[in-house]
């Protein structure tokens, strides 16, 4: 439908203000200005690169190019604690999601609790979870108590958004859908 067409159905309107005046030299400013201020932050980016590398002394980044393989490996460790947090909360979020759609009465009392945690976050309340879980979990030994701390925390911080993304994808199928699949009788992994 163009504006044209709708000429009628507008009586008192100008469709000349909708038509953009064709302006070269003014495209051409507007343009190369554009250049130029893309030039001067990329030149300023450049100088302080320079001036950054140039100011630290060649030992120091031996010492630094020496501790890259351990910050390498630091960076894997994280991203492999990344994806499996990630994983687990996309699992449990997937078979919860489901099954609080199914189970209605369930949902009517858990979902409001789920809410109303999300609603905070995860790091106002992280420290009471710290303090009463810490006594129990350092018995495990610092470094265990630590990375189960930070997983759970990665955990409360992504699954409500994982969560709440996959209830309303389930619970927004049609009914006839859902009553086609207890026609036939299907299994939980079927549907």
């Amino acid at each position: 439908c163009s504006l044209r067409a709708m000429r009628p159905a507008l009586p008192g309107f100008h469709f000349s203000l909708l038509q953009r005046r064709h302006n070269p030299s003014l495209d051409e400013v507007v343009k190369y200005s554009g250049i130029v201020a893309a030039g001067i932050v990329v030149g300023l980016i450049g100088y302080s690169s320079i001036h950054l590398v140039m100011s630290v002394s060649a030992s120091d980044w031996s010492r630094y190019f020496a501790k890259t393989p351990e910050i390498l490996f630091g960076m894997a460790v994280d991203y492999l604690r990344v994806f499996i947090v990630t994983g687990i909360s996309f699992i449990l979020a997937m078979f919860l999601g489901y099954y609080l759609v199914v189970h209605r009465r369930v949902g009517t009392i858990s979902l409001p609790t789920i809410q109303s945690l999300s609603a905070f976050p995860a790091p106002a309340y992280f420290p009471l979870v710290f303090a009463a879980v810490a006594p129990f979990l350092f018995h495990l030994g610092p470094g265990v108590a630590t990375e189960l701390l930070v997983l759970f925390l990665c955990f409360i911080s992504t699954f409500y958004y994982v969560f709440f993304g996959f209830w309303v994808g389930v619970r927004s199928i049609p009914t006839e859908f859902w009553e086609i699949m207890q026609n036939y009788n299907m299994g939980f992994f079927s549907k």
